[in-house]
């Protein structure tokens, strides 16, 4: 979690983006989507930038969220990886916080383990 963003952004953030998840994943569909979409982070930033705790613009706005699924795609993927090693002991990668795990459950497990098809040919 980016130290620059308090927990009240934080709560704004995924509370929207389990309304929207449409928004969260960046998909926007038919003629007036692009326009939906665009609106949705407008009014999303504004709640944000409401708060009192700085300003930052959509674009700035759109790469923290960007980032967070970066950095949350790295990290679910090094706690799978941990948990199909052998050799047993403890987990040597640390666990979700509740804003991961949050935006986890909008994002789906597609989200960091992908697809499971096969190859053909």
């Amino acid at each position: 979690m980016a130290k620059s963003i308090k927990k009240e952004q934080w709560d704004i953030l995924i509370n929207i983006m389990e309304e929207n998840p449409q928004v969260a994943k960046g998909q926007f569909n038919g003629p007036a989507g692009r326009a939906h979409h665009k609106k949705m982070w407008e009014n999303l930033v504004s709640q944000l930038n409401g708060q009192g705790f700085g300003y930052k613009d959509v674009g700035k706005w759109q790469k923290t969220w960007t980032d967070f699924k970066y950095n949350l795609k790295k990290k679910a993927a090094a706690i799978k990886k941990d948990q199909t090693e052998t050799g047993g002991g403890p987990p040597q990668s640390n666990r979700f916080n509740s804003y991961e795990e949050r935006a986890l459950g909008i994002l789906g497990k597609t989200f960091f383990e992908g697809v499971n098809v096969e190859e053909l040919g």
